[in-house]
Formats: structure tokens, sequence, C-alpha cells
């Protein structure tokens, strides 16, 4: 029978675990309300469905096309810097897209190529 362990202390997590964690769920947080708020913008800019699935597509293509280098630039360069840039360009396509849409465009063009950054992020 094995021996149990002696000590009732609870596992202590460490504190960059916790940071983790907590970074990865306010960056999901604000994708998804950056997505739902562009996806308002350009419906009220165009009032047709299809440009919200076009909008998905636009996130999704750079994801799917540059899926297979990201391995390999993962592992030619520190991870942390290529994840540090990554928040960096998604930052300032976020503040490109905050003062575009200040602007109040007609068109959505520049929304799906700043979108497309992101994706690309």
């Amino acid at each position: 029978m094995p021996d149990r362990p002696t000590s009732s202390s609870p596992i202590r997590v460490p504190f960059g675990i916790k940071a983790l964690l907590v970074a990865n769920f306010l960056h999901t947080f604000a994708f998804l309300g950056l997505y739902t708020f562009v996806g308002d913008q350009v419906f009220s800019i165009t009032g047709r469905e299809l440009d919200l699935g076009l909008l998905g597509l636009v996130i999704f293509l750079p994801v799917f096309i540059l899926s297979p280098l990201s391995g390999t630039i993962v592992d030619r360069f520190d991870r942390r810097f290529v994840y540090a840039g990554a928040i960096a360009v998604e930052i300032a396509v976020a503040t490109g897209l905050y003062f575009h849409i200040r602007s109040d465009p007609d068109s959505t063009g520049l929304i799906f190529a700043l979108v497309a950054c992101y994706g690309a992020a």
C-alpha cells in the first residue's frame, strides 16, 4: 500500500504561472470584445450579414496560411520575443481600429485590412 503524503498543505502555484493565466484570460476577453465591436461596426456601415462572415474569414485566413511557418519561427527565435511582437502588433492594430472607427468611416476596406493584420499577429 503506497504511503500517503503527510503534508496537508495545498500545492503552491508560482506567481509566474498565475500571471500567465490571468494575462491569457484578459487577452482572450479583449479579443472577443474587439471582434464583437468590429463586427458591429462593419454591420453598421454595410448592413449586410455577408460582411460579418467575411470578417470571420479575414481573421481566420492569416492563421491558416501562416500556421506552417509559425513552428519554424518559434523554434528559430526566442518565444518571449515572438509573443511580445505579436502582442505589440495586436495593440497597434487595435489602436488603428480605434482611430479609424472614430473618423466615422463609410467603407470597410481599411477595417478588413487591419483585421487581417490582427489575424496574422
